[in-house]
């Protein structure tokens, strides 16, 4: 599957790379296959990372988050969880106070 998503999307269009690895993984997620799920979700997530595309990275954090979570897997839910919290952008001034 990851090789049809390259194949369909180009190797060197690395946002759309993840989001569509992305997608896909939520798609596997729906028909229960959460061992291809996962592995498609950590590569978008990881591809995001790397090339640091921090909004859509902390959007699929929050779908990783919740699909833990679902699944009964909290340890591995915090340690995204951590992860996103360092990605939130600063809160400004006037929302401080």
């Amino acid at each position: 599957s990851a090789n049809f998503v390259v194949e369909t999307v180009g190797q060197e269009d690395r946002v759309s790379l993840s989001t569509t690895k992305f997608a896909l993984g939520i798609v596997r997620a729906a028909q229960k296959r959460d061992a291809e799920a996962e592995a498609l979700i950590h590569e978008a997530v990881e591809g995001l990372h790397l090339f640091e595309m921090r909004g859509p990275e902390r959007w699929a954090l929050r779908y990783l988050v919740e699909f833990y979570r679902e699944r009964g897997r909290e340890a591995d839910a915090v340690a995204y969880e951590v992860r996103l919290a360092e990605l939130a952008p600063e809160r400004s001034t006037a929302e401080m106070v």
